[in-house]
């Protein structure tokens, strides 16, 4: 979890916020990296999953970001990430006064 300042958090632009998450290991991924998910499930012969991933894909969030934890497989579902409010949301950032 990143903690930033609310006036840091108000003041950067969506992209600066993003990139400092994935930069603090938050469990973000790129459209692109769910791509590369389904594929190496694929190759793994792990359907299910890669399915599950591709469902995601096939919804048209029409977003490149997502909110997904790899580490849980199926046990999770990858969430749109549209605006900065959307990693408060989900846990990824908390705001400290």
């Amino acid at each position: 979890m990143l903690e930033m300042s609310r006036k840091d958090f108000e003041e950067k632009s969506f992209k600066e916020v993003m990139e400092m998450a994935m930069d603090n290991n938050c469990p973000i991924c790129t459209e692109d990296d769910l791509r590369l998910y389904v594929i190496e499930s694929v190759n793994d012969e792990s359907y299910y999953l890669a399915s599950h991933i591709l469902d995601v894909l096939l919804a048209g969030y029409l977003t490149e970001f997502y909110d997904y934890d790899r580490t849980m497989g199926t046990l999770e579902t990858p969430e749109p990430i549209r605006t900065k409010e959307d990693l408060i949301e989900y846990g990824d950032i908390e705001l400290i006064d």
